[in-house]
């Protein structure tokens, strides 16, 4: 698992830990010394948030989403040291230039991404799909064609380019490495697969992300670097290093 299914996996144990805590308020049980108090409403409407990033904002949207149907109105306060909303998703200029924009957080955006995608659902933002570049003629070829290379700091160690079929760009691949393409995407596709499962029945919701991570045979990934989480799936250098290595750095 990566960093960015680690933090999104935190994120929804907080979410769902304050939600749980506001919608059960009237239940909440203190021990004060020997003595066990019982907390009212009135009591617990106030709730502090540090940080308005992805974490934050959406613990205070949907606090103040549900507390609504239990009829609680709580009194939410968000702590955030920045003059935005948004944290690590936002968009800097390159030396205070805005005509160089630079994106620097929500890099990536896709529909195993359970939290994000519904978030812009229920938010009705609108989304466009990813449209291929128009072919050209063949007389501009050579000026349309997009190429790839991967630096390893001495030499492109691999080039691929729209102008050769995807056919023969997969011959290249797994003339050069083998089966470690083939064997990455199939431990993407288990690995992804058993990520989206904490998000449905009769995981979700979940009390415990450790609980449910070991359930879900997730620990393996989350108890080693992912160089040893390769190499025990047989997946190794050069393949490891010239192509995974770069493509998520």
């Amino acid at each position: 698992m990566d960093s960015r299914s680690v933090k999104m996996a935190c994120f929804g144990v907080l979410s769902l830990s304050l939600l749980w805590a506001v919608s059960h308020v009237s239940q909440v049980v203190g021990d004060v010394g020997n003595q066990q108090t019982v907390l009212n409403d009135e009591q617990m409407r106030r709730v502090a948030i540090i940080g308005a990033g992805s974490a934050g904002s959406s613990a205070a949207y949907y606090i103040n989403k549900y507390s609504a149907e239990f009829g609680i109105h709580p009194e939410i306060t968000v702590f955030e040291r920045s003059s935005y909303i948004g944290g690590r998703s936002t968009t800097i200029n390159v030396h205070s230039n805005p005509l160089e924009p630079v994106e620097v957080g929500a890099s990536i955006f896709v529909e195993a991404n359970t939290n994000l995608f519904t978030a812009v659902k229920e938010l009705n933002l609108e989304t466009t799909a990813f449209m291929p570049k128009p072919q050209h003629d063949d007389d501009d070829k050579d000026s349309s064609t997009d190429r790839l290379g991967v630096w390893n700091g001495d030499s492109f160690v691999f080039t691929q380019d729209d102008s050769s079929s995807s056919w023969w760009n997969t011959v290249k691949i797994l003339w050069k490495y083998g089966m470690a393409p083939i064997r990455t995407r199939n431990l993407r596709k288990s690995t992804v697969g058993k990520f989206v499962q904490m998000y449905e029945h009769p995981h979700f919701p979940f009390r415990s992300l450790s609980r449910v991570a070991f359930d879900l045979g997730l620990t393996a990934v989350t108890a080693s670097t992912g160089e040893q989480y390769l190499t025990e799936n047989g997946i190794s250098a050069p393949f490891s290093t010239d192509i995974i290595q770069a493509s998520t750095r």
